[in-house]
């Protein structure tokens, strides 16, 4: 397809681009730029990755959409990047919230699942009273494990349908073993990642305070517990698209995608063979998409600046 041939051009031109900024990673730390570098490094080895597995895989319009999707989100981003001078740092400073969000969810569902197994634990010992109550009240063997048996598959069969991610094999191991496993041991190494994360947070804090280049942009008030606070971005997709002037692109993708995305009725009936139509229209938009996120990222990062100077590696 033409348009097939158009994104692996791009592509090769995006690896010289990336090539290029990469080779001056010494002299964007030497004026201070990490942050854009890594941004620039990251975004544009990103869409490469996501282009080159649109072409090599034509199996699923999920993934299409999807790689769609996350392409259009990007081109907002790098806009955001181009028209805001704060927005580079919200942006690559948002990695050290996504981490503390994203442990203190773990710590949450963790939490529940120690008072799933707890609430099963209660159950499984009721259900070991059958067997002596069978006894005392002198049931037969036979039918007092019936009754135990029948019990213990109605308690496992309930477990099966809990929404669990920490227990495990928690019917080999038993509720009460893998309930002091969650306590005793997954708990805890996660709570000790989330005051890792918050003290690397604090320590980046304070460095930031020192950045003149920085601190110009935000209202930190030389205060380190503002500094993440400031730095957060509370946007919507959809806001940030409107203000890049992108509501109509984010619009036409968000519907077309939100189709095939979500469980609906529509989804359910596309065929798995992707049509021909929509592969070209998938590729096209991506093509486009990715020409101008490359522009922005040029601009971004100011690479005909950088351009003018040549690094030359001294070996001792």
């Amino acid at each position: 397809m033409k348009n097939e041939n158009g994104l692996q051009e791009i592509i090769e031109l995006e690896r010289t681009f990336l090539n290029k900024i990469k080779e001056k990673k010494e002299l964007f730390n030497s004026f201070n730029e990490k942050e854009k570098y890594s941004l620039s490094v990251n975004i544009v080895s990103k869409i490469i990755s996501i282009q080159e597995d649109v072409l090599n895989d034509n199996s699923s319009l999920i993934k299409f959409y999807g790689s769609l999707r996350y392409i259009l989100e990007t081109l907002i981003q790098t806009e955001l990047l181009v028209s805001e001078p704060s927005y580079a740092y919200k942006l690559f400073y948002s990695l050290y919230n996504h981490q503390s969000e994203k442990s203190k969810k773990y710590i949450e569902r963790i939490e529940k699942e120690i008072s799933i197994m707890k609430n099963y634990e209660l159950k499984d010992r009721e259900n070991s009273k059958i067997i002596t109550e069978g006894i005392e009240a002198g049931e037969s063997i036979e039918n007092t494990k019936k009754k135990h048996d029948n019990a213990q598959k109605e308690l496992d069969d309930n477990a099966d349908i809990e929404y669990t991610m920490f227990c495990g094999n928690y019917k080999w191991f038993g509720y009460g073993y893998t309930q002091s496993i969650l306590e005793s041991k997954i708990l805890p190494e996660y709570k000790n990642r989330l005051e890792l994360f918050d003290n690397a947070k604090i320590k980046i804090a304070k460095e930031i305070l020192k950045n003149n280049l920085i601190c110009e942009l935000f209202d930190f008030k030389n205060q380190h517990t503002r500094v993440f606070k400031e730095l957060k971005d509370i946007r919507s997709w959809e806001e940030k698209a409107r203000v890049t002037r992108l509501g109509d692109e984010y619009k036409l993708v968000y519907d077309l995608s939100s189709a095939i995305l979500h469980s609906t009725s529509y989804s359910y009936g596309t065929t798995v063979e992707i049509p021909e139509h929509e592969i070209e229209m998938v590729i096209n938009l991506c093509f486009k998409y990715s020409k101008k996120i490359m522009l922005n990222i040029n601009s971004f990062s100011k690479m005909d600046f950088y351009q003018k100077f040549i690094v030359i590696n001294v070996e001792a």
